[in-house]
């Protein structure tokens, strides 16, 4: 902009001179005078024009000046402050992303120097405001700084603003920093604390040093808190001076941009908002140095004045002192204009120098909004020629902004109001974009008329980009936390990384779920905290030993869950940022090891079973061998020495031996289910009780020999009917029983059943076969051994047989030398209406007479469970007279049981003495016990042990009560063998043995029986005859019962042929399978000579004598 001048002139006529006459004379030197005093006038009115003018355009310079400046240091600053923010935000990325654990701030800071040449102090400040750790240095705030203003206001808000706080004095240096603040966030948002970032004052205020606004010019940043924050000349004794009252911020209250003139220190002010921070940048530019510049360039102009007056002087006196005329020429005095042109040239180029920096260019425009102005730096920014603007409307500039913001900015034209940061892009003469924002204000005349705008544009290029810097930048910084996330939480690779003392700087979540940890107690710790005390110091030296060079090494780690986890780390040395760390992966190896422990155990199961099958096979060799020696001895006795015992019991001695045998060989078959562990339950219906009976009756003759008593228990909970594998829990009570009767030379054997648990429908029994001995070696035995179950058939098979039918098994001897075996297996229940009912002995009473305590109590629990009064006695003769004394009180006994195996008088004796004693119908009910033959005696015998069952049927006896409704439905139903006779059957049986013997039964009953060899034979046998039943060996040569009923079922004629198949014990397993191929029933061998008959009237006369085996 061109100031304005005004040229003066000096256009006074020569003098000519005549020879005049004397008034003619007088007359001239009035007239000279009077030209020469207007000279004079004329000449210092101009100057003082020129000097009030040149006062004008010196404070429209300074203010046009500070305008730019303004301008210019707003746009650096925010610069600088977007950098501080940066950083700041890197260093508090790298706290959240730790939690604090194993946070270097120093570290931190040293890496941002080396990248930015950044001069600041890191402080990290808890929730509570004290100050947690600092880069180094001087603490510059409160160790608790939870009074100060930054603190509180990232404490009360929950927007995530940067805070600019006030000025902070150096202790020790007393110089100033500016403090930086963002809030620390927890995992959840919540509020965690302050970082805080303290740069030296003099990055802000070394701006302001690029342009020398002279010692009375002024520059500062304020905060809107009214505080300066730096400035140039700032020191410690103002910053805690507040400026809201002065001129600054009232002008600031109207317009977050502008100018205004400090009359009392005469600077012109140009002030600024910054666009993204709360801070306010001031310029203050001198009028007296734009006037000195001017009074500079005036100088000559006001001595050529003085001259020109001094010679006009001179040469006025001259002419009045000799009006003779002289010979002269027209004179030019100079004015002093192209010395005041040459200092405005002068200032408009250094004004245009000062505002080089500056990135804004100025305008004004007319009432009908086309522009009227553009100021020099238009043509510098924009590398557009002004001509190709001048005259024309707004849109020329703002063409490329959206068209809403344009109808919006017009709006604001038309309507004569400000415009303020209004954002459109141009291109440059080098076609790149830049991005400007637009700013004005309406211009009025003193008449209040609308005479146009007037306003700048700032280049905000340098903003935007640092803006768009910033976003790609944390864009970037999150897809690479992200990328860094992803690699720590891969899954099955525990990453972790560690700094040079091995402390947790970072971890994924695999590590955290293998640990048990949380982020929050994990990180900042040693890795090797959770490792054993025995192993901590030697995996540190392991891990110390990474630093050097890539490795792996196994350590354990200790789990919240006080699991003990080995581990395989593998990891190297990392140099990052200046930081020496390890990245390390660990590997949990627990699932390994216990393959390995597995795998051994597997190993030493196979082995160990096998060892026991091999013990197994030789005992099972010894007691079949044994087994056959004794039916060969007895069947010698039965028939060469008739006379020494009956043959009947010889006979039946004989079939409890080979039951016994059967016992064995049944175990020797499940044995290699049981090896490859697919052995099945066979699930049946059966009563309980006579189970046990049974049992005891084959193991009784190993313990009678050797006089040891056999007791019963039977919780009264336990049902007596139930379904589950009565084959194998035969089995392994009888097993049991051997052992203990083997094991035990004096004493008792007590047989226990109780209730262990209910789970669903099924009823969890725990057996307990007590006993007075011990098996394996019976020194240095303590309370509570396991004891050796090897010993008898099957001991070593024992507990794997009772886990495959879902029990479990153990045994035990104690220092008293009492051992007991127990196991529990789980059976199927049976409806409450299909169980026994029991006899009621209410108001009668009941005497026991026992020397075995143990047989004593149990049979009188159970008549106590019956409703009966009952007392107890030792021997005979005690029983004698308590009889004798009931009689005499009127309260006799209704039923005596006495045992026959007493030591002071037998039983059998003491029921004559008791006899002869009261006579005939005197004496009470009177039943001999005995586990073994009796003599024959009118006396009811019952049998020992005793069982409820037996117990029931002799108090039916001896009482008169009825049975109905004492067993089972299943057991007490009918069964008239007679009612088969003349039912044709076809017997198919390839074992002559076992023909002879089946046939017997059937014609003993009165049944017409054919006998087939085989399959195919029976075939055409059927077809050829008409049977009512056939009874069939599933294994026999040529063809077998499955292949033959087959065939069968293929004629429609024999669909409902009854076909039962007779087989081995062996085959329970497969007796789905028979119904399947077409057979309706089964019956196994040894056949039952009761349950041949229940079948075949089953099937043939269809009544349900007994449940089928396949039910």
């Amino acid at each position: 902009m061109t100031i304005p001048s005004r040229k003066g002139s000096n256009d006074s006529e020569p003098l000519r001179t005549n020879d005049m006459k004397t008034t003619q004379a007088r007359k001239g030197s009035l007239w000279l005078a009077l030209s020469l005093g207007l000279a004079f006038l004329l000449i210092w009115g101009a100057l003082a024009w020129r000097a009030d003018r040149m006062g004008q355009d010196a404070t429209g310079n300074a203010s046009l000046l500070a305008q730019d400046l303004s301008i210019a240091f707003e746009e650096n600053i925010s610069r600088i402050i977007g950098n501080l923010d940066l950083s700041l935000l890197h260093v508090r990325q790298s706290y959240e992303r730790t939690q604090g654990k194993g946070f270097d701030a120093e570290a931190e800071l040293e890496q941002l120097q080396a990248m930015q040449g950044l001069a600041a102090q890191a402080t990290v400040i808890g929730e509570d405001g004290l100050v947690r750790q600092s880069s180094g240095g001087p603490l510059q705030v409160k160790a608790n700084a939870s009074e100060q203003a930054f603190f509180k206001a990232h404490k009360s808000g929950d927007d995530d603003k940067l805070f600019i706080g006030r000025p902070l004095v150096d202790p020790v240096t007393s110089r100033l920093s500016v403090p930086f603040s963002r809030r620390l966030r927890k995992a959840d948002g919540g509020f965690a604390g302050v970082l805080l970032l303290s740069a030296e004052s003099h990055l802000l205020s070394d701006v302001f040093k690029s342009v020398d606004l002279g010692p009375a010019g002024t520059a500062s940043v304020a905060g809107r808190d009214g505080y300066l924050r730096a400035g140039l000349g700032l020191d410690a004794a103002i910053i805690d001076t507040p400026i809201q009252d002065g001129q600054l911020f009232a002008h600031l209250a109207q317009s977050p941009a502008g100018l205004f003139f400090d009359k009392r220190d005469r600077l012109a002010v140009g002030y600024r908002s910054l666009m993204d921070y709360p801070l306010i940048v001031a310029v203050g530019v001198p009028v007296k140095d734009m006037q000195d510049i001017l009074g500079q360039d005036m100088a000559p102009d006001i001595l050529a004045g003085l001259l020109l007056s001094l010679l006009l002087g001179v040469a006025g006196w001259g002419g009045l002192s000799r009006p003779t005329r002289q010979k002269g020429e027209v004179l030019e005095s100079p004015t002093g204009q192209e010395r005041l042109d040459v200092a405005a040239q002068a200032l408009e180029e250094r004004v245009a120098f000062l505002s080089e920096g500056a990135s804004a260019w100025h305008w004004e425009m007319g009432p009908d909004h086309r522009f009227t102005w553009l100021s020099n730096a238009f043509q510098t920014i924009t590398g557009q020629d002004p001509s190709t603007t001048l005259g024309r409307q707004l849109d020329v500039v703002i063409g490329v902004s959206p068209q809403e913001a344009q109808a919006a900015l017009l709006d604001d034209f038309l309507a004569y109001r400000k415009v303020k940061d209004f954002e459109f892009a141009i291109q440059d003469r080098r076609g790149a974009t830049r991005s400007f924002s637009l700013s004005g204000e309406p211009l009025f005349s003193a008449s209040g008329q609308f005479v146009g705008y007037r306003g700048s544009v700032r280049d905000i290029t340098g903003a935007r980009n640092a803006q768009i810097e910033r976003q790609l930048f944390l864009a970037r910084l999150e897809e690479l936390e992200e990328r860094h996330r992803a690699l720590l939480d891969m899954p099955g690779n525990a990453a972790v990384i560690l700094d040079g003392e091995g402390r947790l700087v970072e971890c994924g979540a695999a590590f955290l779920a293998l640990t048990g940890l949380t982020r929050e107690t994990a990180l900042g710790r040693r890795l090797t905290d959770w490792c054993p005390e025995a192993s901590a110091q030697e995996a540190r030296e392991k891990l110390a030993a990474l630093t050097d060079a890539p490795g792996s090494f196994e350590m354990k780690l200790l789990c919240n869950d006080a699991r003990e986890a080995e581990v395989l780390v593998s990891g190297c040395a990392a140099q990052i940022g200046g930081t020496a760390l390890i990245m390390a992966s660990i590997q949990d190896l627990t699932a390994l090891k216990m393959a390995e422990t597995s795998l051994d155990a597997a190993q030493e199961k196979i082995a160990a079973l096998s060892a026991a099958m091999m013990d197994f096979l030789k005992e099972a060799g010894r007691d079949i061998h044994s087994q056959i020696y004794s039916i060969v001895d007895l069947a010698h006795l039965a028939l060469a020495q008739e006379g020494v015992a009956p043959v009947k019991d010889v006979l039946e001695t004989i079939k409890r031996t080979a039951k016994r045998l059967l016992a064995v060989t049944g175990g020797l078959m499940d044995m290699p289910s049981l090896q490859a562990g697919q052995l099945t339950p066979v699930w049946e219906r059966f009563d309980l009780e006579c189970l046990i009976g049974e049992v005891i009756s084959l193991a009784a003759d190993i313990a009678n020999v050797k006089g040891v008593e056999l007791v019963v228990r039977i919780a009264p909970e336990v049902p007596r009917l139930v379904v589950g594998d009565a084959r194998r829990l035969g089995r392994l009570l009888l097993g049991s029983l051997s052992q203990a009767a083997r094991c035990t030379e004096a004493g008792e054997i007590v047989v226990q059943v109780a209730l262990d648990m209910t789970s669903g429908d099924r009823q969890h029994l725990r057996f307990t076969i007590a006993f007075s001995g011990i098996c394996g070696d019976p020194n240095g035995l303590e309370d509570g051994t396991i004891m050796d179950m090897k010993t008898g058939a099957g001991g070593s098979l024992f507990k794997p047989l009772v886990v495959l039918l879902g029990g479990d098994a153990g045994a035990a001897t104690t220092a008293s030398r009492k051992s007991s075996i127990w196991f529990t297996l789980p059976l199927g229940s049976v409806k409450a209406k299909e169980q026994a009912s029991l006899i009621r002995l209410v108001g009668r009473r009941m005497l026991v007479v026992d020397d075995n305590p143990s047989a004593s109590e149990a049979l009188a629990s159970m008549l106590s469970e019956l409703g009966g009064e009952v007392e107890r006695l030792p021997s005979g003769k005690a029983a004698l007279e308590t009889i004798t004394t009931a009689l005499a009180s009127d309260k006799p006994f209704d039923v005596v049981f006495i045992d026959q195996g007493m030591k002071d008088v037998e039983g059998f004796e003491a029921i004559i003495r008791i006899r002869g004693k009261f006579g005939n119908g005197k004496f009470p009910h009177l039943v001999l016990m005995s586990d073994g033959h009796l003599p024959e005696s009118e006396t009811p015998h019952l049998g020992k042990p005793v069982l409820r069952h037996r117990l029931h049927e002799v108090l039916a006896q001896v009482l008169g009560l009825s049975t109905q409704g004492s067993a089972p439905p299943a057991i007490t139903a009918q069964l008239d063998p007679s009612a088969l006779s003349g039912t044709r059957v076809l017997l198919v049986e390839d074992s002559p043995t076992d023909q002879l013997v089946a046939r017997d039964m059937l014609e003993a009953v009165g049944m017409n029986v054919d006998t087939a060899e085989n399959g195919a034979l029976a075939v055409e046998m059927v077809f050829a005859n008409d049977y009512q039943i056939v009874l069939m060996d599933v294994l026999m040569p040529t063809m077998g019962a499955i292949e033959a009923a087959r065939r069968i079922r293929l004629d429609q004629r024999f669909v409902r042929l009854p076909i039962i198949a007779m087989t081995g014990e062996d085959w329970k397993d497969e007796q789905e399978q028979f119904i399947q191929f077409g057979l309706n029933d089964a019956i196994f061998k040894p056949v039952d000579p009761d349950q041949l008959y229940a079948v075949i009237q089953k099937w043939v006369l269809g009544a349900e004598a007994r449940p089928s085996l396949l039910d």
